[in-house]
């Protein structure tokens, strides 16, 4: 498991976000980052390293998706430079295998 650093303007991000569950949205996301850093999508045009995680928003829970930029840096370590919540739309959002019936 990698060690997840963030810029400030991420941690103000997250804190001026209003939806109750963005920290654990954002949780969700470094989570997964920590584990396996080449699953966001690599970008071009940008400084070579440069990966997106798109998590979308859950139609159960009506949450708003989130768009995480990050790079590893070393062998252990991630730094996340950019984030953006975006609002809970209905014709992107996923449901969780766990409530399909």
């Amino acid at each position: 498991m990698l060690t997840i650093r963030e810029e400030l303007s991420v941690t103000r991000a997250i804190a001026a976000e209003t939806h109750p569950l963005a920290d654990d949205i954002y949780g969700a996301a470094t989570w997964r980052i920590a584990r396996d850093p080449e699953c966001g999508t690599p970008l071009t045009g940008q400084p070579e390293g440069y990966r997106v995680l798109n998590l979308l928003p859950n139609r159960e829970a009506e949450t708003p998706g989130l768009l995480v930029r990050y790079r590893q840096e070393g062998a252990q370590e991630v730094m996340v430079d950019w984030i953006e919540f975006y609002p809970y739309d209905d014709s992107l959002a996923v449901l969780p295998l766990a409530y399909h019936k």
